[in-house]
């Protein structure tokens, strides 16, 4: 498909340390009219790992969500580093968030949610048979982290307790991989 929309400007709003940027650009709608539109943008890739160790436990960290005035339960996210592959920003982020280790990694692709307002694609990867040695947590982060089943992941993605969508996404890209195995 021809892209409809023509930018004219884009201008960066507002920028932070995580490589988060808002923009809200100039722009010639599909229907040749001038407007603007909001995009959040990453400057690398958004990062899920769902880890799990040798007895076939799912890591996943219980934690406060600013945003959404709520707990969350998710596997290890994080921000991906511009310049940075995503295989070793799951890395990076398995040893940050868990202090976890592993030379057993399974892409599971990527996903772009919500492409109508951020610019933010979000790859997933399985870390098997993770070693865990400390933490490297920064001063934003606490979480308490907590292992489950696979099954047990499942029936709290069905009940709503996990509802981050990237979180989601990913348990369902790693059972199909599972089924395909």
């Amino acid at each position: 498909m021809v892209n409809p929309w023509k930018t004219v400007k884009k201008n960066v709003i507002y920028s932070n340390k995580w490589g988060y940027s808002l923009r809200n650009d100039d722009v010639i709608t599909p229907s040749n009219k001038p407007g603007t539109y909001m995009v959040l943008e990453a400057a690398g890739p958004n990062i899920i790992v769902i880890a799990s160790d040798a007895d076939n436990q799912y890591y996943l960290l219980r934690q406060w969500r600013y945003p959404t005035e709520q707990e969350s339960l998710e596997f290890v996210a994080e921000a991906g580093h511009a310049n940075e592959s995503p295989l070793d920003g799951a890395k990076r982020a398995l040893k940050e968030e868990l202090g976890g280790e592993t030379h057993d990694w399974t892409p599971l692709g990527f996903s772009d949610v919500f492409p109508g307002i951020m610019r933010i694609r979000t790859y997933a990867f399985w870390a098997k048979n993770i070693k865990i040695t400390n933490s490297e947590n920064d001063d934003t982060e606490y979480f308490e982290i907590e292992k489950y089943t696979l099954e047990e992941v499942g029936e709290k993605i069905n009940s709503g307790e996990i509802t981050e969508a990237a979180c989601v996404l990913a348990y369902y890209k790693l059972r199909h991989f599972l089924i395909l195995a």
